[in-house]
């Protein structure tokens, strides 16, 4: 698989997100994209991940945010850290 170079002016669309992103810098105000939204759309991208490599279906406990019942889906949802260092 051969990786191709970014498109000539990629960064161009980029330019509105950068620009919101440091006018709410700057006035303390949220971004065109809160932070609540964008943690919504991760989930549902994680958790269809989630299914496809363990080939089922899963049900997502949003409350919880944890997989409901699936001991072996929760333990996908995180990586196993080195001693000492825990979270």
């Amino acid at each position: 698989m051969s990786k191709l170079p970014p498109a000539k002016g990629h960064w161009n669309i980029m330019a509105p997100h950068i620009r919101d992103f440091l006018d709410a810098v700057r006035s303390r105000a949220t971004t065109v994209s809160n932070p609540a939204a964008a943690h919504a759309a991760h989930v549902i991208v994680h958790a269809a991940n989630i299914c496809l490599r363990l080939g089922r279906p899963v049900k997502w406990d949003g409350a919880a945010e944890r997989f409901a019942g699936d001991a072996e889906a929760n333990r996908m949802l995180s990586r196993a850290m080195r001693e000492p260092w825990r979270i």
